[in-house]
């Protein structure tokens, strides 16, 4: 018994000693804060709006936000300021000591445990930081966002429809984020595939809204009178990275900055709450509407935030500070949406039917448009200008930037809730209040589907499409044998429709032929004419061209004679005055002979003729008549010459025409040797004879042609209609079976297609099931986790009680000494604690026990985790390589 107490005694301090360790508010902290800060901060006096006086206060922090960051020292203002890092500088009148800042340290970063027997405060800072260099003004670098790996086994499955006021697009991806109950489904607008869900157990999804870039997904709602929060995840991984907001009552309106810096939410306390994203602290609260608060945006730029209440008005505020720019009080009943066209216009639509854009900072009316005169419930811009409405008409309308009513889409089951436009402008998605959420067409308004607010388990996911799958494999063998046997009818039909064609077209071509035939045959006897024709014609030629040239031969052979006779004229002519000349000659000798010898005598008898006169003067006449003699003599020698040479030249010539003649005439004679044959009667005579019997053939011929240019194109015009005829007929039986083979094929085709889909389909549900264990196993593991915290809890707080027990125990000791006359009731009361003490040390052992039951737990669960890890990476890598080779 002694060991037992001794055992238990000893445990007892080991657990008071552990509890020393632990910094508390109510130990520690509390009396430093009521030394040096209660004097201002407490329930009567609380400068700054803060009371440090109890932990919930402190807690709950002040005007300007929370003070302390559960496990961050160096994130809280508390810390800050009594280090002097921060102003205001507290205490004001000098610092805490270092003893007392280390504590008030050592306590922020042990998890602001408020007793010994408390558990350390989750920090609800957020996992990352979020903010970004600047606004996201514009479509992002880069693949658009798009969810990865993420649960597909919904969380909650509701017995009918539940309608929701949460519904967004994403403006750069296929993606649309649809409120469900307790959860947010992540579609696809492609494909209408479910891609992810968002467990939201705080309550009921009010209001959704996607990040400027489109990565981020912030979804405000909670529990009506009760409590309401914003949620902020990363729609790539699923991760959920920040939680804002303590509200008494469901958050309505919620929006994330463009820079990703500040969060705004309002709701029923006709407030708006600013907060940071850095630390998750409130930064500003706005009081200025008078009625909830269902609307809010951030300005693309992130300068300004525009709300809109119940009562109709809209107020702006700075974004960074939460201070009043502006209010418009222009709507006459609720605000049902808000949104910015720009940096600096707000187009806000209300239930007073309208749809009114502001100067955000002049508070100017721009354009005020009456969309639905029975009221609007909500609008949505595209970033393209393009406007969607829905009324209480229970129609949705679309309107291009001016304004101006482009579609119409009606015969909704009930009134509209939301409206977007999907990222391409392709499509308008919208829910109503039987929960239904329908797809159309943006341009013509047409239903394209539907998405379901309420999927169903995974494992009913999975049956379903392993029955899509069998019951699409069960069809493919009767559309292959559609497809082979229209592509037989198809084949045959072309085969013969080739066949008609050849037959056709060779009694066509033979036609033609003998047209062409006779046609040639014709042709061929009007040549024979012309060529006969031509051959009369060449002999009558033939006739005249020898008779001219005979005719000239004759005239040239009549010049040769007459050169031949004047030929020897001539030279005989010649050859007598060449005797002439001789004998000319031989005179002119003499008369110069004489000439010379009266001369001689003359001038030899000069002296003596001198003196005789008249032998002088007969001297002197003999010398005249003896040159007179000479003159003429020559004279006569000198014409001699001249008519020689000229009858030589008369010869010469003669003699040069002779030359030249008889070569022609020899060549004419040789033409008319030639030419004696073609020439001939008889030639010409056979030449008319066949001329004539060239002509008879040539007109029996035309006859022939005639006959047959007029019965042949009839003929071929009838085979041509025919083919005509007989190919339209068998065109369009192919074409009827064409069509058939091009649905069959098509059939087949998106059979094929919907089955690769529903492969795709299952790969992606059965690692979606993996995926389902990993995240419900560490669920499972993070519950373990706070059932150990709390089984810890629970064994100090039998600690504490065994420390109490043991307290009264010694207290009994000692009052046995000194009162030994109250022995047997103190024993009683010793046994009695006795029995206590073992009642704690069982309870204490118990919990040990069951602390230790669920570290082995949770040690099972990070195996179980582990392995399910393996698999889930394992199917993945599979669907992968599925993905890849199809």
């Amino acid at each position: 018994m002694k060991t037992t107490i001794a055992a238990t005694l000893l445990a007892a301090v080991a657990c008071s000693a552990s509890a020393a360790e632990k910094i508390t508010y109510d130990d520690h902290v509390l009396p430093i804060l009521k030394n040096a800060c209660l004097r201002c901060h407490n329930p009567d006096k609380a400068r700054g709006d803060l009371d440090l006086a109890t932990f919930g206060n402190l807690l709950n922090g002040g005007g300007s936000g929370l003070i302390v960051e559960s496990g961050d020292a160096g994130a809280s203002k508390l810390y800050k300021v009594i280090t002097h890092e921060e102003e205001p500088e507290m205490p004001p009148n000098g610092k805490l000591d270092p003893k007392e800042i280390d504590i008030i340290k050592r306590w922020i970063a042990g998890g602001l445990l408020e007793r010994s027997s408390s558990s350390a405060i989750k920090s609800n800072k957020p996992k990352m930081d979020l903010s970004l260099a600047g606004a996201a003004t514009g479509k992002p670098e880069g693949p658009p966002p798009m969810p990865g790996d993420l649960l597909l086994d919904p969380p909650n499955i509701s017995e009918r429809g539940t309608a929701s006021t949460a519904l967004v697009a994403s403006p750069w991806s296929p993606l649309v984020a649809v409120g469900s109950q307790r959860q947010i489904l992540l579609y696809n607008t492609d494909t209408y595939e479910l891609l992810g869900v968002l467990p939201f157990p705080e309550g009921y999804p009010s209001d959704a809204k996607f990040s400027r870039n489109g990565k981020l997904l912030i979804v405000g709602g909670g529990r009506g009178s009760h409590s309401g929060m914003a949620a902020v995840w990363d729609i790539t991984t699923g991760e959920r990275i920040l939680t804002v907001g303590e509200d008494l009552d469901s958050v309505l309106a919620a929006d994330i900055s463009s820079d990703q810096r500040w969060i705004a939410i309002a709701g029923p306390d006709k407030l708006v709450k600013l907060y940071s994203t850095s630390t998750g602290e409130q930064v500003a609260k706005m009081k200025k509407h008078t009625g909830w608060v269902t609307a809010l945006q951030f300005s693309p730029d992130s300068k300004y935030l525009a709300s809109g209440d119940r009562a109709g008005g809209i107020v702006v505020w700075e974004g960074d500070t939460g201070q009043e720019v502006n209010v418009i009080g222009s709507h006459k009943k609720q605000v049902t949406a808000i949104a910015w066209r720009n940096n600096k216009l707000i187009m806000a639509a209300s239930e007073d039917g309208y749809v009114k854009t502001f100067d955000a900072i002049e508070g100017d009316e721009i354009k005020s448009t009456r969309t639905h005169s029975s009221g609007n419930l909500h609008a949505a811009i595209h970033h393209n200008g393009y406007v969607v409405t829905a009324g209480r008409d229970s129609r949705i309308y679309t309107w291009d930037s001016n304004m101006s009513r482009k579609a119409s889409i009606s015969g909704l089951p009930d009134l509209p809730i939301r409206v977007t436009f999907t990222h391409d402008f392709k499509k308008v998605i919208g829910n109503d209040w039987t929960g239904g959420v329908s797809v159309w067409d943006a341009a013509s308004g047409k239903k394209l589907g539907s998405l379901t607010p309420n999927p169903p388990k995974l494992s009913v996911q999975m049956a379903a499409a392993k029955k899509r799958l069998a019951d699409l494999q069960a069809v493919v063998p009767a559309q292959e044998k559609k497809v082979k046997d229209t592509s037989a009818a198809v084949a045959k039909a072309r085969a013969d429709i080739a066949n008609t064609k050849k037959s056709k077209e060779e009694a066509i071509k033979k036609l033609e032929a003998s047209l062409v035939a006779v046609k040639k045959a014709e042709a061929d006897a009007k040549a024979a004419v012309k060529s006969w024709e031509g051959k009369v014609a060449a002999a009558s030629t033939a006739q005249k061209t020898y008779n001219a040239k005979k005719k000239d031969r004759d005239a040239k052979a009549a010049s040769l004679k007459k050169f031949e006779a004047s030929l020897a004229t001539n030279q005989k002519t010649s050859s007598e005055k060449s005797a002439a000349l001789k004998k000319a000659k031989t005179d002119l000798a003499a008369a110069e002979k004489a000439l010379t010898a009266v001369k001689t005598a003359r001038d030899s008898s000069a002296a003596v003729l001198a003196k005789d006169d008249e032998i002088l003067k007969n001297l002197n006449a003999a010398l005249a008549k003896a040159t007179e003699r000479k003159t003429k003599a020559s004279t006569s020698a000198q014409g001699l010459e001249k008519s020689i040479a000229a009858a030589n030249a008369v010869v010469k010539s003669a003699q040069a025409e002779l030359g030249k003649l008889r070569p022609t005439i020899d060549a004419v004679n040789t033409d008319l040797k030639k030419l004696q044959s073609a020439a001939s009667a008889k030639v010409y005579a056979d030449a008319q004879a066949a001329l004539k019997s060239a002509k008879d053939s040539a007109t029996k011929q035309a006859a022939v042609a005639a006959a047959a240019n007029k019965k042949v194109p009839t003929e071929i015009a009838k085979l041509k209609k025919s083919l005509t005829d007989q190919v339209a007929a068998l065109e369009k039986s192919m074409a009827s079976y064409a069509k058939q083979e091009t649905d069959a094929k098509a059939a087949l085709a998106n059979t094929r297609a919907q089955l690769g889909k529903a492969t795709t389909a299952i790969a992606r549900l059965d690692a979606g099931e993996a995926f389902a264990k990993f995240y419900h196993a560490r669920q499972d593991f993070e519950s373990r986790k706070i059932d150990h915290l709390k089984a810890e809890a629970r064994l100090k707080d039998a600690q504490s009680a065994f420390q109490r027990v043991d307290s009264g125990l010694s207290g009994v000791a000692k009052a046995l000494a000194k009162k030994e006359e109250e022995k047997k009731a103190l024993e009683a009361q010793l046994k009695k604690l006795q029995s206590q003490i073992d009642s704690v040390k069982a309870e204490a052992e118990a919990a040990t026990k069951a602390a230790s039951e669920i570290g082995k737990a949770l040690k099972d669960k990070e195996n179980e985790m582990s392995t399910f890890e393996k698999e889930f990476k394992k199917r993945k890598a599979t669907i992968g390589k599925k993905v890849a080779a199809k």
